[in-house]
């Protein structure tokens, strides 16, 4: 871990305060700075359009995270902006201008410094690598899929806690006829998974669906722009990483899209057995 502690005694660091919504700095400016984050958090995002209205975000970073480590090899412009999400305090040094002077005076430390950005750099790595192979392991499972049901939705279920190693996956999936209420139709845990129970409420507690700690789950609403088709729960014995948090969003989005067309089926299904 760094002293960071002994780096805001030095001459060479230097804090800076961000207000929420602040840029750190915009796509293509220059900067080169090298940042660990002192309190709360940021954001990495990239413009999705030329016009550069709306953005993607990409990553979001945490007390005691850095960033721009490549700053120390690299002064190109930024291909990414950084947002403040909420009051933030930053420390940073100057990598070309400061860091050689810096290394020269504290060896050890600075020794400390480049050892911290390799053991990140190499986790970040290797959570990338998980991002990517998740998302070829669910695309391929969506490829395979000959028929659009419940069969088929929960074999890529099955997929999901598997891959961020849930010890069980809920599935609860809007009730057509009452709105209001969710029908609980995949749970893992037993042997048969399929349910059907109604959940109570909309804004259902988790230990009516008999969750054991709700603070070793992951959650989200499975929708379609407004179109909401239910909500994915998977709880496992350990707690989630931001970077299993991106795997999980971006398999919940596709997963949205297979429950949508297997919706739009029934519902033909339905009006034509209604037309006989």
């Amino acid at each position: 871990m760094l002293d960071i502690k002994f780096l805001q005694t030095t001459w060479f660091f230097k804090t800076l305060s961000k207000k929420w919504g602040d840029l750190l700095y915009d796509e293509w400016d220059s900067d080169n700075n090298f940042y660990i984050i002192l309190s709360w958090s940021i954001s990495i995002e990239k413009y999705t359009s030329v016009e550069r209205y709306t953005t993607k975000q990409l990553a979001t970073l945490w007390k005691s995270d850095f960033f721009w480590e490549g700053s120390l090899s690299s002064y190109a412009p930024k291909e990414v902006l950084v947002k403040i999400v909420t009051d933030t305090e930053l420390l940073y040094i100057e990598w070309k201008k400061d860091f050689s002077q810096f290394l020269e005076k504290y060896p050890e430390q600075a020794k400390d410094i480049l050892t911290y950005i390799i053991s990140i750099t190499n986790r970040r790595v290797s959570e990338s690598n998980k991002y990517i192979t998740s998302i070829y392991e669910v695309n391929r499972k969506i490829k395979e899929l000959k028929n659009v049901n419940y069969k088929s939705i929960f074999i890529i279920l099955d997929t999901i806690n598997s891959l961020l190693w849930g010890e069980f996956l809920l599935f609860l999936e809007v009730n057509p006829v009452m709105k209001e209420y969710l029908t609980l139709k995949y749970d893992s845990r037993e042997n048969g998974k399929m349910k059907d129970v109604i959940v109570k409420k909309w804004e259902y507690n988790l230990e009516d669906i008999w969750v054991i700690d709700p603070y070793k789950i992951i959650t989200k609403e499975i929708s379609i722009w407004n179109d909401v088709l239910g909500s994915i729960i998977v709880w496992r014995n350990n707690l989630f990483n931001e970077s299993e948090k991106r795997i999980f969003l971006w398999m919940v989005t596709s997963l949205s899209w297979v429950l949508k067309q297997k919706n739009i089926l029934e519902e033909e299904r339905d009006k034509n057995f209604a037309d006989q």
